[in-house]
């Protein structure tokens, strides 16, 4: 839903982390608007070595929109 200034209202939209450690799930954390137009956040605390994935998404209760990404790094 685009409100009349034309921003998405983050309100209605679910917005999470999935976490995964040498290809095994790690965790999910919510995250949460950081009061600036499209920035949510959220904390992840890294102590162990491996391979890490976080992909992100975003989904619109109201009108079903979903987005998604995808990142990669190395805890040596």
């Amino acid at each position: 839903m685009i409100n009349k200034n034309g921003f998405w209202k983050s309100d209605n939209i679910e917005v999470k982390a999935l976490i995964k450690k040498d290809g095994m799930k790690f965790g999910e954390i919510p995250l949460s608007f950081a009061s600036q137009d499209n920035i949510f956040e959220g904390m992840l605390s890294v102590k162990d070595k491996g391979m890490y994935e976080i992909q992100i998404y975003a989904y619109d209760q109201v009108n079903k929109n979903t987005g998604i990404d995808r990142i990669n790094f190395v805890i040596q």
